[in-house]
């Protein structure tokens, strides 16, 4: 800690207790709607965090302020003295997860300043418009989980996040052209999946973590090999979606989880083997889903019960992409994927949709304890 990072400390607090200050004072005597002001102190807070790393170089600096304003967010909502953020009808941490999500972004970026530049950017200016322009003006709905988001919100989170990902690279980076357009791409049609599928304020964690990952190891590609992935994203996600409209299977929010699930097998895992195992037995699943669906059925596996399902293949996949110990990963991931499979394929055949989420539980623990004994092997 230096001179200096005490002096950013002080001027970043300033301007953001200003910030809070006419946030309030609009929520108390304006009565705007309780998202606008939330919105406004979640891209002006942004946009201030965005001098960081210019006036701090101390991690444990960025520490301190950001835990520092998410204890301040808790004990506001709690004691119910920050009306310009905890206003808001629907359940939501983002305010919580907002300053983690700074200070996370601050210390994988490290010194890569348009890294950094291009995950806070996109955390706090795509977010606030697509919820604002989503909001008033979304007309066509699709559901998430118990609540529904806009098509219109999510493009334009979407056409943001692109521009958010891009200038930074064109202006402060010597990457060619083509690799930054296509690496922002395909962060900002990622991001925009992640977005749409958080709930309760995640993606304010999770989308700022998502850009940083995916830019940091897709610039270091050839031109050909990001626009590939460009086109396998865009074919898995469609894909998809027509067999989610068609067998009538996952709701929009459960179907984009799915999606997520496949370009991963498909992207971080060598060839085509890691991504095998799972077409094959999503294509019997489907086949069993239209045997036996029963007429009028409504029900829809959404985003908690794709995501508990999916979540142990998942981090074996990462593992095994982190580590690049493939080998050593690969058949704990195809033992989880099978108790997966298996599981969904007993219930298909009890058509027990009802009980989905104590179903994704178990598949939960049943594929950690395959993977986690194949691994011990």
């Amino acid at each position: 800690m230096t001179a200096a990072d005490l002096r950013g400390a002080a001027i970043i607090t300033a301007f953001f207790f200003a910030l809070l200050v006419a946030a309030e004072l609009w929520a108390r005597r304006g009565h705007p709607k309780p998202e606008w002001t939330r919105k406004l102190v979640h891209l002006g807070g942004g946009l201030i965090g965005l001098a960081l790393p210019w006036l701090i170089e101390s991690p444990w600096v960025v520490l301190a302020l950001t835990a520092s304003l998410s204890t301040l967010f808790v004990l506001g909502e709690r004691w119910d003295f920050l009306r310009s953020l905890h206003k808001v009808e629907r359940k939501t941490r983002g305010s919580e997860y907002y300053p983690l999500a700074i200070w996370l972004v601050f210390v994988l970026a490290a010194d890569r300043r348009w890294l950094y530049l291009s995950a806070v950017l996109t955390l706090a200016v795509a977010d606030a418009f697509a919820a604002l322009i989503g909001s008033r003006y979304g007309k066509h709905r699709y559901e998430v989980e118990d609540e529904y988001k806009s098509a219109e919100g999510s493009l334009v989170f979407f056409v943001v996040a692109f521009l958010a990902a891009s200038l930074p690279m064109l202006l402060m980076t010597s990457l060619p052209r083509a690799t930054c357009v296509l690496s922002a791409l395909l962060v900002a049609m990622l991001v925009t999946i992640f977005e749409a599928i958080s709930l309760r304020g995640t993606d304010n964690l999770f989308v700022p973590i998502a850009v940083v990952f995916v830019l940091q190891k897709i610039t270091t590609k050839t031109i050909e090999h990001i626009a590939w992935q460009n086109v396998a994203l865009i074919g898995i996600v469609a894909v998809v979606m027509l067999i989610a409209w068609r067998v009538k299977w996952f709701n929009a929010g459960g179907a984009l989880t799915f999606t997520l699930f496949v370009f991963a097998a498909w992207s971080l895992g060598p060839r085509f083997r890691w991504v095998i195992p799972v077409f094959i037995g999503f294509a019997v699943l489907v086949i069993v889903r239209l045997i036996v669906q029963r007429r009028g059925d409504r029900r829809r596996l959404k985003v908690t019960a794709v995501s508990r399902t999916v979540i142990v293949p998942f981090l074996f996949l990462l593992a095994a992409n982190t580590t690049t110990q493939f080998a050593r990963f690969y058949l704990p991931y195809l033992a989880a994927c099978a108790v997966v499979f298996v599981m969904i394929f007993a219930t298909l055949i009890n058509t027990r949709f009802a009980e989905y989420r104590g179903w994704a539980a178990a598949t939960f623990l049943l594929s950690l304890a395959a993977g986690l004994a194949v691994l011990a092997l």
